[in-house]
């Protein structure tokens, strides 16, 4: 979710960008991984997921087919 008049920027999937970025930033990760070191701060596989769409279409992530692996998008 997103943040509105109802929905608090605590409660939006925004809330969590930053979290996930940070651990992408310093190394490549399976999605496994990455729920392991961040469910305990999400705590809903779903959150999680959206998070990674959106972080995915907004270019910040890729996923490498071969590695299986997300990865940060650096910005030249």
């Amino acid at each position: 979710m997103l943040p509105n008049k109802v929905v608090s920027l605590s409660e939006s999937i925004i809330w969590y960008f930053p979290d996930i970025l940070e651990l992408l930033l310093h190394d490549s990760m399976k999605i496994n991984d990455l729920w392991d070191l961040l469910k305990a701060k999400i705590q809903d596989i779903n959150t999680f997921l959206y998070c990674l769409d959106a972080l995915y279409v907004l270019g910040k992530i890729q996923f490498n087919n071969e590695s299986e692996m997300i990865e940060y998008v650096k910005e030249d």
